[in-house]
């Protein structure tokens, strides 16, 4: 993959995925804004506590993949997205000396896996080629962060089951096809290189390196101790089995920031077998072998 270097501020889109560190690098880029501003460099990142009301590229995403039934409303709709896109890129585009736009959206490759527990990340194609004909924009770079199949199905279906607007169906209900990774990492990335593709792609483990590697890995290189963190490294944790238990009775989702702070000492949720955490391990290991494949052959930087 070459990269040429362009005239106008290089786009750099980072895609999370969830439960990969996303928040945290998030929140940290936030903490960093007037760093970021001197060096020239705008990050673009999701509501947070604090700043909910504010537009964010959440609000596009939303926007440009929830079809309305008629196409002028739909038309419509992408029109505002657009919109709200230039007008979010025209904001920061107003700092001096701006060389690099960081888009960090994790919702971007689309919802996990289906309600019935059937294939991780079913819609990432089609959104991202969506985006990109929306926004107009090729990346200078896109970035991504994988985890291995045991930790990250956990945390995932723990954390969905606390905030999708739909709800998840129980774990003993979809166990088989969602242990089963009929789509993996792999395949994934795949639809990422097909939607941007010659873009220069960088995927990285979220078990090896710092979340300050991370941070410069999108910022580009900043002196070494000038990025502030936050104290709390568990920005964004897993929900307990208590915080789990309490969101299902919960009729309201802006409370469950707080609710999973509270459950925080509670009990994990590890629904795993040995076996199916064996096996799992295993097919991790398979993917990553995989990984190493597309490196050699210059489809990704990993």
């Amino acid at each position: 993959m070459s990269r040429k270097s362009p005239k106008r501020p290089e786009f750099i889109l980072h895609l999370g995925a969830q439960r990969t560190g996303s928040t945290r690098l998030q929140t940290v880029l936030d903490t960093n804004r007037d760093l970021l501003t001197r060096n020239g460099i705008v990050a673009l990142t999701p509501p947070r506590p604090g700043k909910r009301i504010s537009p964010t590229v959440r609000d596009v995403v939303r926007i440009l993949t929830r079809k309305p039934k008629h196409l002028p409303r739909y038309i419509l709709k992408r029109a505002g997205a657009r919109a709200l896109f230039s007008g979010l890129v025209a904001d920061g585009a107003s700092s001096p000396g701006l060389r690099r736009i960081i888009v960090s959206e994790e919702n971007l490759i689309g919802s996990p896996f289906r309600p019935d527990g059937f294939g991780l990340y079913p819609s990432t194609y089609w959104r991202l080629k969506l985006f990109r004909n929306l926004v107009g924009l090729d990346p200078y770079e896109i970035h991504l962060t994988i985890r291995a199949y045991d930790t990250f199905l956990v945390s995932l279906y723990a954390m969905l089951s606390v905030y999708s607007a739909r709800g998840v169906r129980p774990f003993d209900n979809i166990r088989t096809k969602y242990l089963a990774v009929r789509r993996g990492w792999p395949d994934i990335i795949g639809d990422v290189s097909r939607a941007f593709p010659g873009t220069f792609l960088k995927v990285t483990r979220v078990e090896r390196g710092s979340m300050e590697e991370r941070v410069q890995d999108l910022a580009g290189p900043l002196r070494s101790g000038q990025l502030r963190f936050q104290g709390d490294e568990r920005v964004n944790a897993a929900p307990t089995l208590e915080a789990m238990a309490a969101a299902a009775q919960l009729q309201r989702r802006n409370s469950r920031d707080a609710l999973i702070a509270r459950h925080s000492d509670g009990t994990p949720f590890d629904p795993l077998t040995e076996d199916e955490r064996e096996r799992l391990v295993r097919r991790y290991e398979s993917d990553l072998s995989s990984l190493e494949r597309m490196k050699r052959a210059g489809t990704i930087v990993f």
